[in-house]
């Protein structure tokens, strides 16, 4: 006896697409007139954020970099770090 598969599961399921959040615009503490610096670090070319960024004041004093905002770290070839929100 041949199994056919019947979809029976999948009734009621519904075809809709989850629902999506908004995407928010990146932080950009410098640029809407804060006074704290967007901190690069040189050796690994990752910049922070002031705001968002837990790892902020963990970058070696002898690696930083500062920057007016995250377009200019951007511009400088350096990526934004993965655990900022």
């Amino acid at each position: 006896m041949e199994h056919k598969p019947s979809r029976e599961g999948l009734a009621g399921q519904g075809t809709a697409t989850p629902a999506r959040r908004p995407v928010e615009p990146p932080v950009q503490f410098a640029e809407q007139g804060g006074s704290a610096p967007v901190i690069g670090n040189s050796a690994s070319k990752i910049y922070h954020l002031p705001v968002g960024c837990p790892s902020y004041e963990q970058v070696q004093e002898k690696n930083r970099v500062s920057f007016d905002s995250a377009v200019d770290a951007e511009a400088a070839g350096f990526r934004r770090a993965g655990n900022c929100r």
